[in-house]
């Protein structure tokens, strides 16, 4: 009976957990840039799976640290992003480092 009552309680709050904004910081840098629950395609017990424009960046957050993976493919537009450097839109690029829930 404990077992039970335990895994509803688990499965009552963990959609709260999971509903929460990121805050992610780009390791080597200043910059963030903030993850919203409506951005989420999927979840696991050790990933947070998000999507950005349209599938072209997908952000993987591991849930016991919270370190990220990003990856962008902006190659795989049909026309070149209007960017000064253009070899910017040559190929994928992968960023990682470290996100934290905010308030939401």
């Amino acid at each position: 009976m404990k077992l039970f009552i335990s895994s509803l309680i688990l499965a009552l709050i963990a959609p709260t957990l999971i509903a929460q904004t990121l805050q992610c910081q780009i390791a080597g840098s200043d910059d963030i840039f903030l993850l919203y629950p409506e951005q989420k395609l999927t979840n696991t017990d050790d990933f947070y799976i998000y999507q950005n424009f349209n599938g072209l960046v997908i952000t993987t957050v591991n849930t016991q640290t919270m370190n990220f993976n990003r990856i962008s493919h902006f190659n795989l537009l049909p026309e070149p992003l209007p960017l000064d450097n253009k070899e910017q839109n040559q190929d994928a690029q992968l960023i990682s480092g470290l996100c934290e829930i905010v308030a939401s």
